[in-house]
């Protein structure tokens, strides 16, 4: 399924045009994260958040971490796949307790 979201468009185009270009340094200059490797950790943490129901809020602390691209992708994933279902099959949100995920 094809994503609504602008920034979802624009990963997806990203990913396809410079996946193993550089896309995060450290503050030394040292290449972190290339585009690809941002890519694979979005699709792991999607695996880790699939627990929780559409809708759902989670609050993630991470800080200035390599991460924190794959894990914004990984939402708004998440979230794009929501917004395309229909309106008429959403269940009312809920709160879920408090998992750790990593």
């Amino acid at each position: 399924m094809k994503s609504t979201d602008a920034l979802v468009a624009a990963w997806r185009q990203t990913v396809g045009r410079a996946k193993d270009a550089p896309a995060i340094f450290n503050a030394y200059g040292q290449v972190v994260r290339k585009f690809s490797e941002i890519e694979e950790h979005a699709r792991d943490f999607e695996a880790k958040i699939e627990m929780f129901d559409a809708g759902s809020v989670i609050a993630i602390q991470i800080g200035n971490h390599e991460d924190w691209p794959s894990i914004l992708i990984a939402g708004l994933r998440k979230r794009s796949r929501w917004n395309n279902r229909s309106a008429i099959n959403r269940p009312m949100p809920r709160w879920k307790s408090v998992r750790r995920l990593a």
